[in-house]
C-alpha cells in the first residue's frame, strides 16, 4: 500500500500572504488540522493548529501587539516542510511520522501538491485492521491542571509532554479537556483595538465555616483553563440508520458546542441493547455499526463514544449513570435529546428527571421535537416497518439517502 491509496484530496490550502484568522477559519470548517502554505503553485510551509496554539504564550510580542487577522500566515509557519512522494509505502510514511512526531505530511508528485497522509488516514487504511493491541497498552498516564492555571502553564506542560491536559475540580472529578485544537482555535478578538482578553483571577480566602465567603486576588492573565477547555456537549441513542431525525438532532447538538465553545459527542452502544436484552425477538439493524460511526462522523460531529453494551452495563441506574458517566468521567456541560429519551436500569430515567439532574449537577438539558416529513414523524421503527413492507424509496425518503445493504439481525 502506498501515499496515493490512502491520502486525503483535494487539498485546503492558504496563500503565503494571507492571515492566520483565514487559516484558522479554515481549520474550524473543514475540522483540518494543518494547511500546506503556497507560494503560487509551490509548497513553502505548513500551518498546523500546533504551530497556532504555541505561539499563544503570553510573553510573545507578536500576539499582544497585533490581533491574528493582522499576522500573515508565513510569520507562524514551518518553512520547507518534509513531504513524500506519491509511490511512498505507507509503512515508511508511518515511522516517518513516529520518528518525526509528525500528524501529517503533504503528498508531492513531481513538483505538484496531490495529497495530504494524515493519522486519520492512517487509521482508516487497511493496515490497522491488523492490529491487535489492547488500549491499555499504548494508554500513558494523563496530565492533570486546574480550573484556574494559566496560559503561560499549559502550553508549558503542553510542549514538554505533547499530550492534552485533564482538567480536574477541587474535588478530583473532571472539568474538561484541553487540546491543541482548543490553545489554536480559543476565540481571540480580531478588533485591531483590543489585545488579549484580561481577566483577574481570585481565590476563596481560608476562614471559619458559615462565615461570609471572602476572595483573595492572584494574578491577572489572559486566560486559565476553564476558559480554554472543552466542554463536552452530548447526546446519547442506539441512532439506527442516522435518520433524518437523528441529523437534526446533530444539527442541534452542533449549535450547542458552539454556543458553549464546547464538542460536539454522540454516545452510542454497540451491541444494540435489545440485541442483547432480546436476542430472540430484538428488531434487525438498519445500519451496520461501522457504517453507523461513519455516518455520524459525516454529519460534523467531533467524537463518538462507543459503549460496550452488556448485562453488567444494563442495570446501571438512571442517577449513577448520569452522576458517575456523564458528570464524573464525561464533565458533561449539555445533554441534547430526543422528546422520548428514556435511560437507565429499567428505562426508569425520563425528560423530568434528566432535567433534575442538571439543576442538580449544572449541566444544560435541551429536549428536540420530532422531526415531520408532511405527517410522518421519522423514526428507526416506522424505517423498519417500511423496508419489511418493501417500500424501500420512502424508507429512503426518511433516511435523507438511498437505503443500504444492510438489512440484518446480528447475533
Amino acid at each position: 500500500m502506498i501515499a496515493q491509496d490512502i491520502m486525503s484530496t483535494p487539498v485546503y490550502v492558504v496563500g503565503l500572504q494571507e492571515n492566520i484568522a483565514h487559516a484558522r477559519r479554515l481549520m474550524l470548517s473543514h475540522k483540518i488540522s494543518r494547511l500546506p502554505v503556497l507560494d503560487g503553485d509551490r509548497l513553502v510551509g505548513m500551518i498546523t493548529k500546533k504551530d497556532l496554539a504555541y505561539r499563544l504564550r503570553q510573553s510573545d510580542p507578536i500576539w499582544r501587539r497585533r490581533p491574528i487577522d493582522k499576522i500573515p500566515v508565513h510569520v507562524l509557519m514551518v518553512p520547507d516542510p518534509v513531504s513524500v512522494t506519491a509511490d511512498a509505502r505507507v509503512a515508511d510514511i508511518a515511522a516517518l511520522m513516529m520518528a518525526r512526531d509528525f500528524s501529517g505530511l503533504p503528498v508531492i508528485d513531481g513538483k505538484k501538491l496531490v495529497g495530504m497522509v494524515t493519522k486519520t488516514d492512517l487509521l482508516r487504511s487497511a493496515s490497522v485492521k491488523n492490529l491487535g493491541l489492547p488500549v491499555s497498552a499504548l494508554m500513558t498516564e494523563a496530565v492533570t491542571v486546574d480550573r484556574y492555571h494559566s496560559l503561560d502553564h499549559l502550553i508549558n506542560l503542553m510542549s514538554e509532554r505533547n499530550e492534552p491536559l485533564v482538567v480536574v475540580n477541587n474535588d478530583g472529578t473532571l472539568a474538561g479537556i484541553i487540546t491543541e485544537s482548543n490553545l489554536a482555535f480559543y476565540r481571540y478578538s480580531t478588533d485591531s483595538s483590543k489585545g488579549l482578553p484580561e481577566k483577574d483571577v481570585t481565590m476563596l480566602r481560608k476562614g471559619e465555616s458559615g462565615g461570609r465567603k471572602r476572595y483573595r486576588y492572584v494574578m491577572e492573565v489572559h486566560a486559565v483553563a476553564e476558559d480554554i477547555m472543552s466542554r463536552p456537549v452530548i447526546t446519547i441513542g442506539n441512532f439506527d440508520g442516522v435518520h433524518r431525525g437523528h441529523q437534526a438532532l446533530f444539527e442541534r447538538l452542533k449549535e450547542w458546542a458552539w454556543k458553549l465553545n464546547g464538542e460536539s459527542v454522540v454516545m452510542t452502544f454497540y451491541p444494540q441493547p435489545l440485541q442483547v436484552l432480546a436476542p430472540e425477538t430484538g428488531p434487525p439493524v438498519i445500519t451496520l455499526h461501522e457504517r453507523k460511526i461513519e455516518l455520524i462522523a459525516s454529519c460534523g460531529i467531533d467524537v463518538t463514544i462507543v459503549i460496550p453494551f452488556d448485562h453488567k452495563f444494563s442495570r446501571i441506574s438512571a442517577p449513577s449513570f448520569v452522576k458517575d458517566l456523564l458528570v464524573d468521567r464525561i464533565g458533561v456541560k449539555a445533554i441534547v435529546v430526543g422528546y422520548d429519551y428514556r435511560f437507565g436500569y429499567g428505562r426508569e430515567g425520563d425528560i423530568d428527571f434528566l432535567r433534575q439532574m442538571g439543576d442538580e449537577y449544572g449541566f444544560i438539558v435541551d429536549i428536540v421535537a420530532g422531526v415531520h416529513l408532511e405527517e410522518t414523524v421519522v423514526s428507526s421503527t416506522l424505517i423498519r416497518q417500511l423496508i419489511r413492507d418493501g417500500d424501500m424509496k420512502e424508507a429512503g425518503r426518511l433516511l435523507g439517502r438511498l437505503l443500504e445493504q444492510t438489512w440484518l439481525r446480528p447475533s
